[in-house]
């Protein structure tokens, strides 16, 4: 009897360990995809703001007046950080696949927290190099 019921609670808790780890992976699934689909929508606004500062700073290089040289300059630098920041999210989707249900939860928990340290990175990326070409535009 003894046998049984150390048995039943062995299962019992490998049991709630297993619900408690699926949680963290749900969780962890659901803030990844949250800090995707945040920014994702952004990047027709990077594209855009990227071609705008590109052009003003076009514009600005056919003039032959000098005092003009750091702001292009701020203008190209700033355009190339925006497709940088977009190249980025276009990195990370290539990269980025949906764990396998079959595949140990220790290592989807594993590979789940890497990717959101990514994508929050791309994430900061895209919104501060945004932020910045708005400002110059």
């Amino acid at each position: 009897m003894k046998k049984v019921i150390l048995l039943l609670f062995m299962v019992a808790t490998a049991t709630a360990c297993s619900n408690e780890q699926k949680e963290q992976k749900d969780a962890l699934m659901a803030e990844v995809m949250a800090a995707h689909d945040e920014v994702m929508p952004k990047m027709g606004e990077l594209r855009k703001t990227a071609k705008d500062l590109q052009a003003k700073a076009d514009s600005l290089s056919t003039l032959t007046d000098q005092d003009f040289a750091a702001e292009i300059s701020t203008l190209r630098q700033t355009a190339e950080r925006i497709e940088d920041a977009n190249e980025g999210m276009m990195e990370w989707m290539r990269q980025f696949e949906m764990p396998d249900n079959e595949a140990p939860i220790a290592e989807v928990l594993v590979y789940l927290k890497d990717q959101k340290e990514k994508i929050d990175k791309v994430k900061d990326e895209m919104l501060k190099s945004l932020e910045e070409g708005k400002a110059l535009r």
